[in-house]
Parts: structure tokens; C-alpha cells; sequence
């Protein structure tokens, strides 16, 4: 019998059928002492749950009473450590956060609990905007079918998907609003994948590798997806740095630099397969027109930076950054002026000067 984490709000089991089957740990002290009579997000996520699954038990990891407001990435972090030592199957995230540097708060843990088999979903964004954790290639990234093109319950497996959504589902609303249209939620679709992931657990499959065969098996269809095109050619007003040296560990000590001493939001594009890190998105199967679109308009970042040779991304490249054994040397691409620094923060500190 799987063990399901719901990780959200409050389930209140007087809108539950089978309550008894819930466990809850509660993250803030107050919440365990107050109560309110009305159902609340996660108890909606528990009756599609109960409408789909079957031979489960459910734990409801309490943020808060109500999620009416974003909440603390340290605290998902403890949530999610939580699931390590509650010997957790599946995790049930109906939540995410736009910002890129939150993931390095939640990626090692997230990594552990891949590592560990433990089964992880979590919604994407209903705009299609860029949303952690479910970008992340350790979870199984979760749309809704907002053309309404499947059947209830049904989905389709979605393969090289440029933000990690691995499942599109139709979702069932309108059964749980007393038929009230509402619009298409991927919150609510997770629930439903999650059932078939407990589906599958029953059957004896549990390996992240196996479960997602077993998941695409069992969609409607498994297709390729395309990012939005653009009939103009790129043109991108976010600033772009690229190096055909560094490799993974130097592109993370900049993004922390970034992050950390000028609270500045970096996308990275690799055409490199071992740089390995959620902050980074490979480009091989993407149009530039494509990828700059997206990451434009669809992530809260500040800079790219790109991984790899020039290439196609030449004409559109502000900055480029060669290895060299006294240093860094900084090529401003408009003007052709190199600069040296030995220290990788003093070469950062150049990057935001140049650019800004």
C-alpha cells in the first residue's frame, strides 16, 4: 500500500469519506490548534485522489490552513525532508515557485529523495510560465489540458517537453464543483496522476525508471512538444554571457555569485549533455527563435547564460568568457574589449557593470 504526501493546506476530513485512512503533520504549531469549517484546496486534491485511487494512504504535510499566499521555499524544503523520514512513496505538490534561485534551496533534496525512488509530482503553471520543482527533471512535471481535448482522467505523455511537463491530464472538475465551470487547474491534475502512479505502485513497480515507462504505456499517446514560434527573428533584450570552457561547477559558482551579491535571476542554455542542473536547458532540439522567446517571456530571469560553442547564438551573444590560466577573460562582443580577472566574483562584478 503506497503512502501518498500531500504536500498543500489543510485536508479536512469532514468532506472525506474514508478519513480515517489521513495523517497529518502540521509544519506551524497554530495550525494544529485552530479549525475552520469550510474545504479548503487540499481537500479537494484528497477527494479526486479518493475518486481515482485505490489501496493508499494519505499524509498532509500542513503548510498552512489556507494556501492564499506564496509560500516559504525553507519550509517546502522541510516538507519534502519530511517525506524522507516518513518512508513516503509518492509526493503531491499543487504548488511551485517562478523565482529560478528558490531551486537551489530545494535541489539536494529533491536529488536524495529521486535517488531514494521516492515518486515526486508536481504542477506546472496554468500560464505555462517556468515553475519549480516541477522543472526539475528528478519530478514528474504535471499540465492540465486547457483545450479540454481529453477525456476526464485521461493523459498524454509528453516527450522532450522544454519545461519538464512530463503528463498533460484532462481534468474532472466539474465533479467536484457541483458542476460549476471553473477553469482548467494543473493543481487538480496531479491527484489524477498521482493515482495512476499509485496504480502502478500496486502492481509491484516502483523504480523511478520503471514507473515512468509504466506511465507512458498507459497515456493516450506519448508525443513530442514544440515551444511557441516566432515568425521574427530572434531578438532577445535579456543580456547574454557564453563560454565554450566552463563547465558545470564554474557555471554554478557564477549563478550563486549572481544570486547571492547582486540579486540577479539566471536562466542558463547548455549544448552540453553533462552539464546536469535544473538551471540549465538544452537547447539540441529547440530553434533559437524558440528558446529566446520562452525564456523571455516565461521565466523571471535576469541574464542567460549559454553553455557551449557560439554557433547559431553568435549574432545574439553580448559577452563572451574564455578560461585562461592567469584567469577570466571578459570579450565584450560590441565592442571587442577583453578584460582579465583572476577572481571569478570580480569577473561577475564586471559582467553586471558591462551590461548594466
Amino acid at each position: 500500500m503506497a503512502k501518498i504526501a500531500v504536500i498543500d493546506d489543510w485536508i479536512n476530513p469532514s468532506y472525506i469519506k474514508s478519513f480515517e485512512r489521513i495523517e497529518y503533520i502540521f509544519l506551524e504549531e497554530d495550525c494544529e490548534k485552530r479549525y475552520i469549517s469550510e474545504s479548503t484546496h487540499a481537500t479537494l486534491i484528497a477527494k479526486i485522489l479518493e475518486t481515482y485511487a485505490t489501496n493508499y494512504t494519505v499524509l498532509n504535510i500542513v503548510l498552512a490552513l489556507r494556501m492564499d499566499e506564496d509560500q516559504d521555499i525553507w519550509k517546502v524544503r522541510k516538507a519534502l525532508e519530511i517525506c524522507e523520514t516518513q518512508h513516503v512513496d509518492i509526493v503531491c505538490m499543487s504548488f511551485g515557485t517562478a523565482k529560478i534561485s528558490d531551486g537551489r534551496v530545494i535541489c539536494d533534496i529533491i536529488k536524495k529523495l529521486y535517488v531514494d525512488n521516492i515518486i515526486m509530482l508536481s504542477a506546472a503553471d496554468n500560464q505555462g510560465f517556468y515553475m519549480l520543482p516541477s522543472a526539475m527533471k528528478e519530478v514528474i512535471g504535471i499540465g492540465c489540458d486547457s483545450k479540454q481535448e481529453l477525456m476526464p482522467g485521461k493523459y498524454i505523455y509528453n516527450l522532450d517537453n522544454f519545461w519538464n511537463i512530463d503528463i498533460t491530464v484532462g481534468d474532472d472538475l466539474n465533479i467536484f464543483t457541483n458542476g460549476k465551470r471553473i477553469n482548467p487547474s494543473t493543481s487538480c491534475c496531479v491527484p489524477i496522476a498521482a493515482a495512476y502512479v499509485n496504480q502502478c505502485m500496486n502492481c509491484g513497480i516502483h523504480t523511478q525508471k520503471d514507473v515512468r515507462e509504466w506511465l507512458k504505456k498507459k497515456a493516450v499517446i506519448a508525443r513530442k512538444t514544440t515551444l511557441k514560434k516566432s515568425k521574427e527573428r530572434a531578438a532577445c533584450s535579456l543580456p547574454i554571457v557564453a563560454s565554450e570552457d566552463f563547465g558545470e561547477k564554474e557555471w554554478m559558482q557564477m549563478i550563486k555569485i549572481m544570486n547571492d551579491n547582486f540579486d540577479i535571476e539566471v536562466m542558463g542554455i547548455s549544448q552540453k549533455r553533462e552539464i546536469n542542473n535544473y538551471q540549465f536547458v538544452l537547447s539540441m532540439n529547440h530553434s533559437l527563435e524558440e528558446i529566446l522567446t520562452f525564456v523571455e517571456g516565461y521565466t523571471t530571469a535576469d541574464i542567460i547564460f549559454l553553455a557551449g560553442g557560439l554557433g547559431r547564438w553568435k549574432a545574439v551573444t553580448d559577452i563572451q568568457i574564455e578560461k585562461k590560466e592567469t584567469g577570466y577573460v571578459c570579450k565584450v562582443c560590441e565592442t571587442g574589449k577583453s578584460i582579465l580577472k583572476t577572481r571569478m566574483i570580480d569577473l561577475c562584478q564586471v559582467i553586471v557593470e558591462v551590461l548594466s
